[in-house]
């Protein structure tokens, strides 16, 4: 059986494509589609620093949406016809393990202690969450390079960042250097 995303020339992005996680050191976390580790990090230095943050392959990822109904928004944007609806079974059970560790320990106790006494249960769950928000420190990464370290420090790039930055221009002032020589 074929994939028909992997058939159309015009969709051969897909192929070699894989899932990320990002877990940030504010609590937040993003998923990303990439080629690799490296081009994840590369894609999610648009929303910050990847420094610190927990970065993991995901073996699959299902994200609802669904569309807002007629009149919930007079806004016109893309952004506000749709709204999250839920996340798929091992997406969830996936996130819960490998980005709130201490959340998933809690879940189930929380859950077990709710009927019998909310308040507690709520005391469970809210500590768990605090420790999650703590858990995870950006941790800064120092660039290969002097002029990587200050791409860092002017531009508060992440260490994978401005190493890549610094390779890329390096390789084309070399090729530039090799192009204008006289040939022998």
């Amino acid at each position: 059986m074929r994939l028909w995303a992997l058939e159309d020339p015009q969709l051969s992005y897909c192929r070699g494509m894989a899932i990320f996680l990002c877990r940030w050191p504010n609590g937040s976390f993003s998923i990303i589609g990439a080629a690799n580790k490296t081009e994840a990090v590369m894609e999610l230095d648009e929303i910050g620093d990847t420094d610190g943050a927990e970065v993991s392959h995901m073996p699959a990822c299902l994200l609802d949406f669904e569309m807002v109904p007629r009149g919930a928004s007079d806004e016109i944007s893309f952004d506000s016809l749709f709204r999250f609806s839920g996340f798929g079974e091992q997406t969830r059970s996936f996130v819960l393990e490998k980005a709130y560790p201490k959340l998933n320990e809690s879940l189930q106790t929380a859950s077990e202690t709710e009927e019998a006494d909310p308040v507690a249960a709520r005391k469970i769950w809210a500590e768990a969450v605090e420790s999650e928000r703590k858990r995870v420190q950006h941790e800064p990464v120092p660039a290969d390079t002097e002029a990587g370290r200050r791409l860092q420090r002017e531009l508060g790039m992440a260490s994978v960042v401005a190493n890549r930055v610094v390779r890329t221009a390096g390789k084309r002032i070399l090729e530039s250097v090799e192009t204008s020589k006289p040939k022998q």
